[in-house]
């Protein structure tokens, strides 16, 4: 064989200096990515630049782009006037100051109060322990004494824990503490220790548990149930590391799903893997619609005939922010006709709250049909067109392809008035968890996991429905041990408790 023969032709070189060129493209890519996950600003913010494009756009969409507006009705908006005052529920110190002299010069009487000018002072006291002594008074006849001795009983509750300690105050400051405020429990173990007061984070780690698996797991356990029975499920997980016997001390990474419902319940499960078979066992038999992102674990959905699988377009456009540095031009459209829709979802929601209505699914339909549809049919051409341009490994590329590929997920929210464009609702209630592990760093074990997963549930939706955790906490710790599990079931979770004081307080 001549060595003419071994010489690649013309298009061979051709096509592998493109091949080169698009490997070099996504390389400097993604270190351009990773630079700024490194050293950049990680908020997504997209600021339109007035600079002019380098780039011609797509021919077909050129004159859609320009010009666009969307039209905002004027609206009152408050203003503030001054300090926002302080809470009226707050206990009150009173402390007058007289002037130095109080006699009138002139005719030496005492001068009338006729006002005073009041100078506010918000004080804080430090966190204080105290002892509380549940007596039972004994009593006998002191004449015939053929009654024998009586004796008081404790109420239900009293102790929370049976031959332990702490009150419910306590406990629900642990729970709050180290689920809500990211606390470590070596941390507590500290603090309690500049007051005085010994108590080991084994202890506590054994009062969690006590109190997740006897009544807050019920709680928990009774969100899911309301979870699954709504219309509209939000679903997310996260890793979650934990400490395991199977590998010798190294952490294993597990996983938190998390749902979240319209009705504003939040749920949390441990699993020790991010299957499908979890998404599955968590939604399987719901009638709703359920949004995630692309994962292909949430595939399995796809077969359940009652479950309509919802897109978010926080997730879509994700892509095309980060495809800004290399194809700016193209992912600052991109980004433009994102906000116009995210724009005009605003302007709905803004007329409801200027009208102080309630959300009308119905009217949100018929206005998205007006307003939302036409958005998305220029949206998807563009995209058609840039997928014809952009190389597929390229950011731009796979930001297309990602859009392209859920499209008719990312379109549910045109025929579902209660769907929101994002899934952003159980990314917030997933963070806490990400602030936590920056704290705790890991699970002891997967029981550790179970109850963190429980309590972030509880919490979330206390957060959620404007309740402190901590007032909730301390009111159904006293009460639970006195009511059967059923009773837990319906009468404490969180939404049935705000419910209860509510309708008591009227």
């Amino acid at each position: 064989m001549s060595n003419a023969a071994l010489k690649p032709t013309y298009d061979e070189l051709e096509t592998m200096v493109t091949q080169q060129r698009a490997e070099i493209q996504a390389l400097v890519a993604q270190v351009r990515s990773l630079k700024n996950h490194v050293f950049g600003v990680r908020s997504e913010r997209f600021a339109e630049s007035a600079q002019a494009p380098l780039f011609a756009l797509p021919p077909v969409l050129q004159e859609e782009s320009v010009n666009k507006t969307i039209e905002i009705p004027a609206h009152e908006r408050s203003v503030s006037k001054g300090r926002k005052p302080l809470p009226e529920n707050l206990p009150r110190e009173r402390i007058p100051y007289e002037a130095d002299d109080i006699i009138c010069p002139c005719c030496k009487q005492e001068m009338a109060v006729i006002g005073e000018d009041i100078t506010e002072e918000l004080e804080y006291i430090p966190a204080r322990f105290k002892i509380v002594e549940h007596a039972k008074i004994k009593r006998a006849c002191s004449k015939c004494k053929s009654a024998g001795v009586v004796q008081g009983k404790l109420p239900a509750g009293v102790p929370v824990i049976e031959k332990g300690r702490p009150g419910p105050g306590l406990l629900a400051y642990i729970l709050v503490a180290k689920y809500c405020d990211h606390n470590p429990l070596n941390r507590l173990e500290q603090m309690f220790a500049r007051h005085g007061i010994e108590i080991p984070r084994q202890r506590m780690c054994d009062w969690i548990g006590m109190l997740v698996e006897r009544i807050l797991l019920l709680i928990a356990l009774s969100q899911k149930r309301s979870i699954r029975a709504s219309s509209y499920i939000r679903i997310d997980e996260t890793e979650l590391e934990v400490q395991t016997e199977e590998k010798d001390g190294k952490l294993h990474k597990g996983r938190l799903w998390g749902m979240l419902s319209y009705e504003k319940d939040v749920y949390f499960e441990y699993a020790p893997t991010r299957s499908s078979e979890v998404a599955k066992a968590l939604l399987s038999g719901v009638h709703a619609c359920v949004q995630s992102d692309q994962y292909p674990g949430y595939n399995v959905l796809n077969a359940e005939s009652d479950i309509v699988r919802v897109g978010c377009w926080d997730h879509a456009r994700r892509g095309f922010f980060k495809a800004k540095e290399s194809s700016s031009e193209h992912a600052a459209e991109m980004l433009r006709r994102i906000k116009a829709l995210y724009a005009a979802e605003g302007e709905f929601k803004e007329k409801l709250k200027r009208e102080k209505r309630p959300l009308d699914p119905a009217e949100r339909v018929q206005y998205r049909k007006e307003r939302c549809a036409p958005l998305l049919g220029a949206i998807k051409e563009y995209l058609d067109s840039l997928s014809l341009a952009a190389l597929p490994k390229s950011p731009l590329g796979e930001a297309v392809s990602y859009a392209l590929r859920g499209w008719e997920s990312l379109c549910v929210f045109i025929e579902h008035g209660l769907v929101e464009l994002s899934n952003a609702g159980i990314e917030q209630q997933i963070r806490p968890v990400a602030l936590g592990r920056n704290n705790w760093f890991y699970a002891g074990n997967e029981r550790g996991a179970q109850w963190a997963a429980v309590m972030y549930s509880i919490i979330g939706t206390c957060k959620l429905n404007g309740i402190n955790p901590y007032d909730y906490l301390v009111d159904i710790l006293r009460r639970a041990p006195g009511l059967t599990n059923k009773d837990i079931e319906a009468q404490l979770t969180p939404r049935a408790w705000k419910a209860a004081r509510t309708k008591s307080s009227l």
